[in-house]
């Protein structure tokens, strides 16, 4: 039985009514798993902070991704967002990223395409596409790798590579590394960060994260040494995962299956903005 009369004639729903309420919440498509084609996606929002000399920079932000499956393994298109509100010493304002990808996942990894546009509040306007690629080398570990063309201001290539580990299904561990080369000005990024992240509850599939990066941007056409910065770049954040992205509630499954994060130009080109 699962409700009943209490006594004050209100309605008592027992623990399991309640959690498939909350399943159906988190999971509206999973009667689409039958025929292959799925939806999934994720909210996100968190806090990062840019500590360099002479410049320091807070970013609240606020992400999230829609993600279509056609068949699994098979083609998925997703679409992603990025808000970031930015406050510095100089000026601040809002940097917008908008666009999506196309890919092919199957049970070894997933390789794709991917194209964003993105616009500073200050009047630096960009697009970056290029590839992306994920190899699931073991249940325990995968390496990522991202690289393209940042377009209009900044005209310049950019790559990055990533090892993420999985000490326990509910943790990721990943060590990753950005490099990117504006022509316009001549800026140059390189970093390297570690982040963290856990999904305390399988039954509510909310992740906490918490990451550090050390970077270098040089502004190789200016003679002021103060242009050429040493960051260090902490970040806190959270994440929702809905759909049926995860298959065994796990966060290894809700990465694996659900939208790609390891598809966009590097998130500490921020810097070359302010």
């Amino acid at each position: 039985m699962l409700a009943r009369e209490g006594s004050g004639g209100a309605i008592i729903v027992s623990k399991k009514a309640a959690l498939a309420g909350a399943s159906m919440l988190f999971l509206p498509c999973a009667a689409l798993a039958g025929d292959g084609m799925q939806f999934s996606g994720t909210l996100g929002g968190g806090d990062t902070y840019y500590d360099a000399p002479n410049n320091h920079v807070g970013d609240w932000n606020a992400n999230g991704s829609i993600l279509f499956t056609l068949d699994n393994p098979g083609f998925n298109l997703q679409g992603n967002f990025i808000n970031n509100g930015v406050s510095a010493w100089a000026n601040g304002g809002d940097f917008w990223s908008y666009g999506g990808d196309a890919f092919w996942r199957d049970r070894a990894g997933a390789i794709g395409l991917n194209f964003d546009s993105h616009s500073f509040s200050s009047g630096t306007d960009f697009d970056s596409f290029g590839a992306f690629g994920q190899w699931y080398v073991a249940p325990i570990a995968t390496l990522e790798f991202k690289g393209g063309w940042l377009s209009q201001h900044y005209d310049g290539p950019y790559g990055s590579v990533a090892a993420v580990g999985y000490p326990l299904d509910s943790i990721a561990l990943t060590l990753n590394a950005d490099y990117a080369k504006a022509n316009h000005l001549e800026p140059e990024l390189k970093d390297i960060g570690l982040t963290a992240e856990w999904l305390p509850l399988t039954e509510l599939p909310v992740s906490i994260g918490i990451g550090y990066t050390r970077a270098e941007v040089d502004r190789l056409l200016v003679s002021n040494s103060d242009s050429n910065r040493s960051l260090d770049i902490f970040s806190v954040s959270f994440k929702v995962y809905f759909g049926a992205g995860g298959y065994g509630n796990t966060l290894r499954d809700y990465q694996r299956n659900g939208p790609v994060n390891y598809d966009r130009a590097p998130p500490a080109l921020l810097e070359f903005g302010y």
